[in-house]
C-alpha cells in the first residue's frame, strides 16, 4: 500500500478568540484573537474600544459637546430646519463616538520573491463615530 504524499494530506488551521464586554464599567469592548494558518504562520490581534466621553473631564467643553444634557433642546426647529444643530448632533453622537487601541502581530513570508521571512507589528489609536 502506498503512503499518501504530503500534498494530499489535509491542511489544518487553528483559531481562538476571547471577547470581554464592560471590563472597566464604561461600556467598553475588549477582544483578542490568535490564529495559525496552514503554513504555520501565526497572527495575533488585540482591540480595546470604549466611549470617548468616558476618558474626558465631565466639566469640560468636549464632554458637553459629546454628551449634551437634554437632546431634545439641540434642534428646536425640527430636522433639517437648523443645519448647525443637525451637524452638531451627527458629529457628537453621544456615546457612539469611541476611542480604540488596536494592535496586531503576524509573520510574513517573502520566500517566493526573496529568501526572507519577517515579523510585522502594528499598534494604532482610532477615534470613530458609529451611527
Amino acid at each position: 500500500s502506498a503512503m499518501p504524499s504530503a500534498s494530499s494530506l489535509p491542511k489544518l488551521q487553528f483559531e481562538t478568540s476571547a471577547s470581554l464586554l464592560n471590563l472597566t464599567g464604561q461600556c467598553d469592548r475588549t477582544s483578542a484573537s490568535w490564529a495559525v494558518d496552514q503554513t504555520g504562520r501565526g497572527v495575533f490581534r488585540f482591540a480595546h474600544d470604549r466611549p470617548l466621553a468616558s476618558l474626558l473631564d465631565r466639566e469640560g467643553g468636549m464632554y458637553g459637546w459629546l454628551m449634551p444634557g437634554d437632546p431634545t433642546l439641540a434642534d428646536e426647529g425640527g430636522p433639517g430646519e437648523n443645519p448647525v444643530d443637525d451637524a452638531w448632533y451627527a458629529l457628537g453622537g453621544g456615546s457612539q463616538t469611541t476611542v480604540g487601541l488596536h494592535a496586531s502581530a503576524h509573520g510574513t513570508d517573502s520566500s517566493h520573491a526573496r529568501s526572507s521571512t519577517g515579523y510585522v507589528r502594528s499598534v494604532g489609536l482610532r477615534i470613530a463615530n458609529h451611527p
